[in-house]
């Protein structure tokens, strides 16, 4: 690390990237509608809030640490999604921690990293244990590193708890040092990796340690003992995550690589040109972190049970090897910054005009004409850049134009990731061509929650009152209506019952409900419907996430007398439905 710039007075810069990472980590938390997937785990919490049992399916560490801000304040979207969002915040300031690297630019731009790229910032919008295990690991090392034998217990237990994601970051890693200890007398990485191994050994308390992680794992896991048989929910986990292994694909491997293209290629090309350049002299560190890298993105391409928030256990290794390359041309030149800034001008001039080519062809028929002129264009433009680079470093210096390329690469990657993850749970009708719902994205949720609390407050000057019927199945609208009283969840409804308010699955349409009732249908959730592996204009998925998507809708029925201009004109006579029922 000795050729890597330092800085001094980082904290200032430690802590605006902080705030970064909070605000786009914490703006409109709670705008988004809740998952199918994050439902499952903000009911488990809500139940344990409210003293009701559940079944233990995983994700403890979350459901504990939500159950208590239930209980303490109140339910909703914000807070189902509130600890991932602070435990994701924290792990910015990770690298802050270690003041080995703490004066490094290589130290900030990891920070940077950790703050604004799109799978750190989602897992962190997500009611679900992945910001957790990360956190939590991360913090492992510097308890570990400090001599923390307590911490360093609570923490493995806490990452341990925190679902199945923990095992499938983990498993590369442990994979890899299982070669290492095999090949321990053949290679010298192995070597390396075992002499600090033992040394790693010395700061530990062993004694301390599995002290605190069994009293931490037995109390998270049973949830404050208040559920003993959550202990077993531990082994289930395990279980779910080898039945991942061989399960049917949770996400296709063509989306799975498009979200590598779109989310991670720049951060993996620069580790990738870092850890060539250095391989040879490079420390040994490095070479381990990046066959981890490597490791990790085969893993995922095999692993059945991959997800687009998996990325981040590909960019933690990448991300640290991208911020020691851009480290070393981050900075101003010896012959002074003149030429540099000349340089980077006409670089991001180039770059300006080839993003507004770009949102031409997000917005052009792929089958025009004038498509293809606008992708020979692009073309063009990279041409330009690439011989104003080349005459540059010819004919003047190769250092400016390297600086100049790094500086460039670096100012982009940063606007389009910042970009990314600011609009994060702004547009639900597009969440789902992000890639980061787990099975659907969410819809009209919000809308039909003050449909129906309008409704209740007309008729009876109260909110949540109404006597509802649900036919529609999931968890997604079992959390809408965790408060309404007068609910059941039914596979079938009687023909001499018409209840104030049905809510089917868009499928159920009766000919006789538009007489008894009126009805409004709603965007329930929405998932990725392209015509072929890729959507067809990748420039509008890229820039806008614009592509095809297939809906799921449910219909609201409102019996009639429930609106007061209709009350007086239509009485519902029961005998008049007894043929059939609005839901079957």
């Amino acid at each position: 690390m000795s050729d890597v710039p330092k800085i001094q007075n980082t904290r200032y810069l430690f802590a605006a990237i902080f705030l970064l990472g909070a605000i786009l980590r914490f703006s409109q938390l709670g705008t988004a509608p809740l998952t199918e997937n994050e439902a499952t785990n903000a009911l488990a919490a809500f139940n344990l809030a409210n003293g009701q049992g559940f079944q233990v399916q995983g994700e403890s560490a979350y459901i504990l640490l939500t159950a208590l801000l239930f209980h303490f304040f109140r339910s909703s979207e914000l807070f189902a999604r509130f600890w991932p969002a602070f435990f994701g915040s924290l792990l910015v300031l990770a690298p802050f921690l270690n003041k080995e690297i703490r004066e490094t630019k290589q130290a900030l731009l990891f920070a940077f990293g950790l703050a604004i790229l799109p799978p750190f910032v989602a897992i962190s919008r997500q009611a679900e244990g992945s910001a957790i295990a990360l956190a939590a690991m991360a913090f492992l090392v510097f308890a570990w590193q400090k001599g923390n034998s307590r911490w360093a217990g609570v923490l493995l237990a806490t990452a341990l708890l925190s679902g199945s994601s923990f095992f499938v970051g983990a498993f590369p890693f442990i994979l890899l040092l299982l070669f290492a200890y095999f090949l321990k007398s053949k290679t010298e990485m192995a070597q390396w990796l075992i002499e600090r191994w033992d040394e790693w050994k010395s700061w530990i308390n062993s004694r301390e340690m599995l002290i605190a992680f069994a009293i931490s794992i037995g109390i998270g896991a049973s949830f404050f003992l208040f559920i003993p048989q959550g202990i077993g929910g531990l082994g289930g986990e395990f279980s779910t995550f080898i039945n991942l292994i061989f399960a049917p694909q949770k996400m296709g491997l063509n989306v799975f690589v498009l979200a590598i293209l779109a989310y991670a290629l720049p951060v993996i090309l620069f580790a990738t040109i870092g850890a060539v350049k250095n391989w040879k002299n490079g420390p040994q560190s490095n070479k381990f972190i990046f066959l981890w890298g490597i490791l990790s993105v085969i893993w995922l391409l095999l692993f059945n049970g991959r997800r687009a928030e998996d990325l981040i256990w590909i960019l933690l290794p990448m991300l640290w090897l991208a911020s020691i390359e851009l480290a070393r041309y981050v900075s101003w030149p010896d012959g002074g910054w003149s030429p540099l800034v000349g340089t980077l001008f006409l670089l991001l001039v180039l770059a300006a005009f080839q993003l507004i080519n770009f949102a031409a062809l997000a917005n052009a028929d792929p089958m025009a004409e004038s498509y293809e002129q606008r992708l020979i264009i692009a073309g063009v433009v990279f041409l330009l850049g690439a011989i104003a680079l080349a005459l540059i470093a010819g004919g003047w210096s190769g250092d400016v134009a390297i600086r100049a390329f790094y500086w460039t690469s670096t100012l982009l990657m940063a606007l389009v990731f910042i970009s990314q993850s600011a609009r994060m749970g702004r547009d639900i009708f597009r969440s789902a061509n992000e890639l980061w719902a787990y099975g659907n994205a969410g819809g009209q949720t919000k809308l039909l929650e003050d449909s129906l609390n309008e409704l209740s407050f007309l008729n009876s000057s109260i909110t949540k009152e109404l006597e509802i019927f649900v036919g529609a199945q999931g968890n997604s609208i079992k959390w809408i209506l965790r408060d309404w009283k007068n609910t059941q969840f039914v596979a079938f409804i009687a023909n001499t019952q018409l209840p104030e308010v049905i809510i089917a699955d868009d499928e159920e349409r009766s000919p006789r409900q538009a007489s008894a009732y009126r009805g409004q249908d709603f965007v329930w959730s929405s998932a990725i419907d392209w015509e072929a592996i890729w959507p067809s204009n990748i420039f509008a998925w890229l820039l806008f996430k614009d592509a095809p998507l297939a809906q799921e809708r449910i219909i609201l029925w409102a019996r009639e007398d429930l609106f007061p201009h209709m009350a007086e004109d239509n009485i519902i006579n029961i005998e008049d439905f007894e043929e059939s029922a609005p839901v079957e």
